[in-house]
């Protein structure tokens, strides 16, 4: 029987679900509400749920696998950028002021190269690391760095994008890791947190051509899906047992890049794995995701953003005014909030500012290429022609 990946990947949003509720667990872990749980006390449970940013790389990676060849044949960068655009920034700069005016009425405003760096993904401030208006920002920098590559090679690579992508991401991050550059600008160029993203396009690569048209999906690729996603799922629970507190610090895995190298290789690693088996079962075993986790990966980039600057305080509100006193079940009580907080968010706001600006930007596309295809046509000269012929 022979297979072909479906137009939406349904496990890469379960992925997309499990990262965020990850993050958003962990930073759970951090209000004081949580101080006497069970789950905070349990082994190295606290900080753990940090490796769902290191999922998120490895998804993004894998996403342009599976987005860029359209690009590719067209080789059309701006139309690449202006979709990233759309996807990334807009939200992120709409709630950055919301969290910049909340700051700013406690008195606690930040000062303004906090905030232009903010606008520019810098996460930067002459020799030292600097959190964004919103703290979990820092890790767009990246993001918004990994497409602006991209964009770069749909120019230039054409159809070795790929190849060129890969290599270019294991020489910057391992460059990083052996130098460990002193200087953050540096830093931040050559993080090793990059190989991830390289990750996440080796496993869309594998991904492609297990389930690409012309190959039979074997018995042998069927238990190499299994193994692959129960073997890096393992991995990646084994690390609870281990001290991970120092890979699991934004500002530590910034400013160190060897510490940032650990991190890729005890979460990168297994989180690459799992993910590759994951995305292949669903395609090699034909099995459905329920529609609840493709809701939560819809809005998994809207509840990344708003989680600690607005579900997680409200729930504490709300928790506290309950009068309950068992700080498991408001760990328990605010994961379920924050994450259908977010759907909410996601359908009343992201959605709709996402569709207003696509609009927009196809508007002003149609538009340009009238206007290009009317002035080659030599209409305007025409025109100009005959006002001037009636004038006289």
């Amino acid at each position: 029987m022979k297979h072909v990946y479906h137009t939406k990947i349904e496990s890469i949003q379960f992925l997309r679900a499990l990262a965020v509720a990850l993050v958003v667990y962990t930073h759970i872990m951090d209000t004081p509400l949580s101080n006497n749980s069970v789950q905070k006390n349990y082994m190295f449970l606290e900080n753990w749920g940090a490796i769902g940013l290191d999922l998120f790389y490895i998804i993004s990676g894998f996403i342009m696998t599976i987005v860029t060849p359209s690009y590719i044949q067209s080789g059309n960068w701006k139309d690449f950028i202006r979709k990233r655009i759309v996807r990334v920034i807009p939200l992120y700069w709409v709630l950055s002021m919301l969290s910049l005016s909340l700051s700013t009425i406690k008195g606690t405003a930040p000062h303004a190269e906090k905030i232009w760096k903010t606008i520019l993904f810098l996460p930067v401030s002459g020799n030292e690391f600097i959190f964004p208006v919103i703290p979990v920002g820092w890790s767009l920098s990246l993001e918004v760095y990994f497409y602006i590559l991209i964009a770069i090679l749909i120019k230039t690579a054409g159809k070795n994008i790929f190849h060129y992508l890969v290599g270019i991401l294991l020489l910057l991050a391992l460059a990083g890791n052996f130098s460990n550059p002193q200087n953050h600008v540096l830093k931040f160029l050559f993080s090793p947190l990059l190989i991830e993203f390289a990750f996440g396009i080796m496993a869309g690569l594998i991904f492609k051509q297990i389930t690409s048209e012309n190959t039979p999906a074997s018995l042998k690729t069927k238990i190499c899906a299994i193994l692959l996603t129960t073997g890096g799922f393992a991995l990646m629970a084994c690390s609870i047992f281990t001290d991970c507190l120092a890979i699991s610090e934004a500002a530590l895995v910034s400013e160190n890049s060897r510490l940032a190298f650990l991190r890729v290789l005890v979460w990168g690693v297994p989180c690459m794995f799992f993910l590759t088996g994951f995305v292949l079962l669903e395609q090699l075993f034909n099995f459905k995701i329920p529609r609840l986790f493709s809701k939560l990966g819809d809005s998994s980039y809207s509840c990344y953003l708003i989680h600690t600057l607005l579900l997680i305080p409200l729930s504490m509100k709300i928790f506290s005014y309950s009068g309950i006193n068992n700080s498991d079940l408001f760990i328990i009580f605010t994961l379920i909030f924050t994450l259908g907080g977010s759907v909410v968010f996601y359908n009343f706001f992201e959605r709709k500012l996402n569709n207003i600006l696509s609009k927009a930007f196809q508007a002003k596309r149609i538009t340009s290429q009238i206007f290009k295809t009317e002035l080659k046509g030599g209409f305007f000269i025409k025109k100009i022609v005959s006002i001037f012929r009636n004038a006289s």
